[in-house]
């Protein structure tokens, strides 16, 4: 005699619980440009924090550095 227990359907685990990364959309579009771990230990979040600072300033002053170079290409008498 076979029993007529249903099979439950197969749920594939998840690596991640839905709610660890909180996005962020600090943005004009709604659609979220950094995902941050909640999770994650803080000297991890604030090491990452410090690269991207290092990054956007590091950017900032090259662009700088390049105006005030073509600025003061022109400026010189012949």
């Amino acid at each position: 005699m076979t029993s007529s227990t249903s099979d439950l359907p197969y749920i594939k685990p998840t690596p991640h619980p839905e709610n660890r990364f909180k996005a962020l959309t600090n943005n004009c579009s709604d659609m979220p440009t950094l995902f941050v771990d909640t999770q994650a230990p803080l000297d991890v979040l604030v090491d990452a924090a410090n690269y991207r600072i290092q990054a956007v300033t590091q950017v900032l002053e090259n662009l700088s550095m390049r105006g005030s170079i073509e600025s003061g290409t022109g400026d010189q008498p012949n």
